[in-house]
């Protein structure tokens, strides 16, 4: 369970990103924003802010993504079906991740437009991949690093894909377009499976 100083610290996290995104959309840009902008329009110092971020770009992403703890913990003593446990624990990351959905488009929106915002966030999925990759590892420990790498690959971009599908209109909820993004991943896993040679074609 998180203390107070974690939640405070989200706090300010959450209204540093927020501040720089709206300010990013009021200036028609991030280019004309700064850390001393963002800092002033939060109500912090500047050296508090770079307390939380080490720059513009890093406050737009916000902090680093994580699984929520509970749910973690849940998909490593899992014994379920491995598909449908991944899927929940990426239900679980979303509904940590998800805030306002005029937000989360901006922000969508920004890491397209702003290669630095681009490598920020790039940098921060691969933190995220290592993690799923650890928890993966914990359930699965006698499985091949090769397994458990490309697994946690395959299953964030999934999530890419459905945040893309919901930012671009293809699906109105998050949900939903995890939904498709899931369906899809498994028909792709079952198109690359090894044929059974008993069947037509194989």
């Amino acid at each position: 369970m998180s203390t107070l100083r974690e939640r405070r610290r989200r706090q300010t996290a959450r209204e540093l990103q927020e501040t720089a995104i709206r300010l990013a959309r009021e200036r028609g840009g991030l280019d004309t924003v700064t850390t001393e902008m963002i800092a002033a329009e939060a109500g912090v110092s500047v050296r508090t802010f770079f307390n939380y971020f080490t720059n513009k770009e890093a406050a737009v992403v916000g902090d680093p993504p994580d699984f929520p703890q509970e749910a973690a913990a849940r998909f490593v003593a899992g014994r379920g079906a491995l598909s449908a446990d991944l899927k929940t624990l990426m239900q679980a990351h979303f509904a940590r991740m998800a805030f306002s959905p005029a937000l989360l488009r901006e922000l969508l929106a920004l890491t397209h437009a702003h290669p630095k915002v681009r490598r920020v966030h790039d940098g921060m999925l691969r933190d995220l991949r290592d993690r799923l990759a650890g928890l993966i590892e914990e359930r699965l420990s006698s499985r091949d690093p090769w397994t458990v790498a490309l697994l946690a690959t395959l299953t964030l971009e999934a999530g890419r894909l459905a945040l893309d599908a919901w930012k671009d209109g293809e699906a109105a909820e998050l949900g939903p377009a995890l939904d498709r993004a899931w369906d899809t991943l498994t028909e792709v896993a079952s198109l690359v499976a090894p044929a059974d040679p008993g069947a037509p074609g194989g």
